[in-house]
């Protein structure tokens, strides 16, 4: 069977090289020399408690909402936010300053150490089919394998370590991050073959418990300072979990002895158990770009790269890679920044869950990926903060609706005054979050989840209602308006009025809601209503290089050298360019790509170029797709594949994501009652073959498999319209025709050829 997974042939020195384990809920990073080995442990609902000091509430910005409108509708955008800054100072907010969300906490760090000896052959692989870390290397000209895993059918992390010949001597022990600041006290217990760590906040009655069961065929004692000492052993079995608790400590603690107590001692039974789950999962989807089986490490692939070249084999791998880490990561939460894994006490944006980007790139594989469990788990996630985002709402601008944050942990409270980042003033946030629900509805059919998607609509909707106002000609005016996290070129404010992306996404929320409303046969006293609202919304703006405006006031001129493409959304994300019609628009849209990728790239950073893939692929640019993808790959790709925020520092999950739905764009793209595949194509990309890949209109690909000069396609409908399926430029069947009709609820098969 070809590899799937990761391999490399050098140990990894810090946390974020390591290889990432993890069953959703509990995440491990498995690093360090071949003899001194570190898994760091996270747990996907452990966040440090906002300080004392720290706000639970929004703050009231009502009285000073027209005041600021004013001064925007005079062209003073700087003056407009003081004015409305000052205003919530009065209230007690802190004036220009961001308050960090509650941060992704690092919970304990299991050691495994062994004498100093030979190490050679070391090689360390992460199996994407399975979710196990290996690492072997011959010790003293002995082999020592370890192996560890997150099982998904129990919140259990095993590690297993065997060796050959003479018998194996290490320590084992177990420790806490400790940080002054949040941790107040850490209790360390060994009761014997089991090790507790007890952690407590320093800003309340909450913390995290963790224990570890050692099982071996040798000696194991418990030394003074908390360490086992292994010795005369073949193999050592080490059970490991993890667990927040709050004001119940106690009871915490017994519950997780029990579930170690419990545990069969047998790794492999574990394993196979686990391994059902997973592979099941991973293998939903599958994309292979070759059918060469060779296990090369990662530095041999990027060896096979060069500056303009980027080895198929290595993006099938990152494509793999993104695919992997949303499995891994999803439990009863999404994925926050980091996915389920951190290294840091105070980690880069506290790795909490962003929304102006960030976390929906992640949901972007997650349903072309088969993988629609975890769907579900985003909307609860989303709905969990439903009643905060209407306090936003209501304090900031007297709005009825919600009014999403721009990054939240365990609330959804607003917490950006400051001007440099007037998150205050995007109101795009609640509407791109819940495009997920019609998404869903294209891709299964499911209407109980379309249905939700109406009640959510219901609130954005609102909130429009009460918070636009019309200018002179009856059209709607975003007052304020922000593009994350761009700023006019020559102005003084990213504050300004009618951002084209706060535009765009409530086009997209009224089309949701009423296309909704019109399939369930419900809201019909509404719809007339949100149909006229819609048609007040502003139109859109090109500037004088026939770019897509990011700002439609003609005085706002656009700045090309920004990571975020905002006013892009109607490409992608949405799909209103593309499916329009509006030639000239998407023309316009094609330049300001353009611009980004080539007079910009530069400041795009690691997910920006994910997103401008993405773009691409639906601008059906191969060119510019490449070249994203490229520079993602070989600037913002760290040794272990975990993709980076800036060249080659700042791990963050988001563009591992981006890429794997880059190819999924790249293989097929599915709008309204048609396909289109391969809308982009590298011919250095000889040889293909995908499986399972989902598409809107509740249709599969069961299987396709393209050379060079042909591919054939196997398809299934399980919707309720025909679906167009269109051939790529430069193919047609045999009889000539460039054009399919796979017919609803049937069957499809073809093979298409180069003319």
């Amino acid at each position: 069977m070809k590899f799937k997974g990761l391999k490399r042939t050098c140990a990894a020195a810090n946390w974020d090289e390591a290889l990432p384990i993890g069953n959703g809920t509990i995440g491990g990073l498995v690093f360090g020399e071949p003899l001194h080995e570190t898994i760091i442990t996270n747990h996907e609902e452990l966040f440090l408690p906002m300080p004392e000091n720290a706000e639970s509430h929004p703050y009231n910005g009502k009285p000073y909402v027209e005041g600021m409108r004013k001064l925007l509708f005079e062209g003073k955008y700087r003056e407009a936010f003081e004015y409305y800054s000052r205003g919530l100072e009065k209230d007690g907010a802190p004036y220009e300053t961001i308050v960090w969300t509650n941060p992704f906490e690092t919970a304990s760090k299991i050691h495994f150490d062994m004498e100093e000896g030979r190490v050679e052959d070391y090689v360390q692989k992460l199996d994407f089919r399975t979710g196990e870390a290996t690492v072997s290397f011959a010790y003293n000209g002995e082999s020592v394998v370890r192996k560890s895993f997150v099982s998904r059918s129990r919140d259990i992390m095993a590690t297993e370590i065997r060796k050959d010949g003479n018998p194996l001597s290490l320590e084992i022990s177990m420790a806490p991050f400790k940080d002054a600041h949040h941790i107040e006290s850490v209790t360390t217990v060994t009761d014997g073959e089991y090790l507790v760590c007890e952690a407590t906040h320093s800003e309340e009655e909450s913390g995290y418990i963790s224990a570890l069961r050692v099982i071996t065929d040798g000696e194991c004692d418990a030394t003074p300072d908390n360490t086992f000492r292994v010795t005369k052993a073949n193999y050592v079995l080490v059970f490991f979990t993890l667990a927040p608790w709050n004001l119940r400590m106690e009871a915490e603690k017994v519950k997780l002895l029990k579930i170690l107590r419990d545990m069969t001692p047998d790794y492999e039974a574990l394993f196979k158990e686990h391994v059902i789950i997973h592979k099941d999962l991973f293998e939903k989807v599958t994309v292979d770009f070759s059918d060469d089986e060779t296990e090369y490490t990662n530095e041999e692939l990027r060896d096979k790269c060069t500056a303009d070249t980027l080895s198929p084999l290595l993006l099938e791998r990152m494509c793999d890679m993104g695919r992997y880490m949303d499995i891994a990561s999803f439990g009863k939460l999404p994925p926050n920044l980091q996915g389920v894994w951190n290294g840091l006490v105070s980690p880069p944006w506290s790795s909490d869950y962003t929304l102006d980007e960030n976390i929906q790139m992640m949901m972007w594989p997650v349903l072309p990926g088969g993988l629609n469990g975890f769907s579900r788990v985003y909307f609860d996630w989303l709905e969990s903060y439903t009643e905060d985002f209407k306090k936003n709402a209501e304090s900031y601008y007297g709005c009825r609706g919600v009014f999403s944050a721009p990054r939240v942990t365990t609330d959804g409270y607003h917490r950006h005054y400051c001007h440099q980042w007037p998150m205050l003033t995007w109101t795009a946030g609640a509407g791109w979050l819940s495009s997920e629900y019609k998404r869903y509805y294209d891709y299964t059919g499911d209407e109980n989840v379309l249905l939700r998607g109406v009640k959510y609509w219901k609130e954005v909707v609102l909130f429009y209602e009460d918070f636009l106002v019309e200018d002179a000609d009856g059209k709607y005016v975003f007052a304020p308006s922000y593009s994350p996290e761009n700023t006019p070129l020559g102005n003084d404010s990213p504050v300004t009025i009618n951002a084209t992306m706060d535009v765009s996404v409530a086009k997209e929320v009224y089309t949701n809601l009423i296309e909704a409303c019109k399939i369930l046969g419900i809201e019909e006293e509404n719809i007339s209503k949100w149909e006229l609202e819609f048609s007040k919304l502003p139109d859109y703006a090109v500037n004088e290089d026939g770019a897509l405006k990011e700002w439609i006031p003609a005085e706002l001129k656009d700045d090309y050298h920004h990571r975020h493409s905002s006013h892009l959304y109607m490409v992608f994300p949405g799909y209103e360019a593309i499916e329009s019609g509006d030639d000239a628009l998407m023309e316009a849209c094609h330049k300001a790509t353009k611009y980004r990728l080539i007079d910009g790239v530069e400041a795009i950073s690691g997910w920006g170029l994910a997103h401008l893939a993405n773009i691409s692929a639906r601008l059906q640019d191969s060119d510019l797709w490449y070249k994203a993808i490229n520079r993602l790959v070989s600037v913002f790709t760290l040794g272990n594949l975990f993709t980076s925020h800036n060249e080659h520092v700042l791990f963050q999950m988001d563009a591992n994501c981006g890429l794997t739905n880059a190819v999924y764009e790249m293989i097929a793209y599915s709008g309204e009652d048609r396909v289109k595949f391969f809308p982009v194509w590298r011919d250095d990309f000889d040889n293909l073959k995908v499986t399972g890949l989902r598409l809107k209109g509740v249709v599969r690909v069961q299987e396709l498999v393209k050379n060079k000069d042909s591919f054939s396609v196997k398809m299934d409908s399980q919707g309720r319209k025909d679906v167009r399926v269109e051939l790529p430029e430069g193919f047609s069947l045999e009889n000539g025709d460039t054009e399919l009709v796979l017919m609803a609820g049937e069957a499809l098969e073809f093979k298409a050829y180069r003319r």
